[in-house]
Formats: C-alpha cells, structure tokens, sequence
C-alpha cells in the first residue's frame, strides 16, 4: 500500500492534536505522580491494567461524558507509554 501524502492543513491538525493530547497525557500522570514506577512491573500486571483502561474507556464512551472521555483516553495511551518505557528502558 501505497503512503497516502499529508496536505499541509492536515499536518498542523495532527501537530495540534498531539500538542494538546500531550498535555491532557502529562496531567493524568501528575495526576498519579504519587504512585509507585513502573520499570519493575510484570508485563502481565501492565497489560491488565491496560485491558482495565480500555474496557473502562469503552463504558464512558457511550456516556457522552466528553471530558470523562478524555481523561480515559490518556489513561489507555498512559498505559501505552508505560509499557514502551519500560522496553526502552531494557534496552528496546
């Protein structure tokens, strides 16, 4: 498959997005600054957690608690990060 070209318009929407996504990720995770690092956590207790997140994410949505919503959004790409984290900790 062929790479679909990215007008200009449609950059600047995806730079914005992951620009306000960033912050909205950042705060969830001050947000649990208190809690324990995750460098040490089972992959089993990682991916549960995420699996956690994703189901949670999917009863709010039908909510139409938009910021709820939101918040469960960073809370699945939070459990992402994590998990990549730890990989590029070990050496990924």
């Amino acid at each position: 498959m062929a790479k679909q070209k990215i007008d200009y318009r449609e950059g600047v929407r995806i730079v914005d997005a992951l620009s306000w996504f960033g912050k909205v990720q950042l705060t969830r995770l001050l947000e649990n600054i208190y809690k324990e690092g995750w460098v040490s956590c089972p992959d089993t207790y990682l991916l549960s957690k995420l699996d956690k997140k994703v189901e949670e994410l999917k009863e709010v949505v039908c909510s139409g608690n938009h910021p709820e919503i939101i918040r469960k959004c960073a809370d699945v790409a939070n459990y992402g990060l994590i998990i990549a984290d730890k990989y590029k900790q070990s050496g990924g």
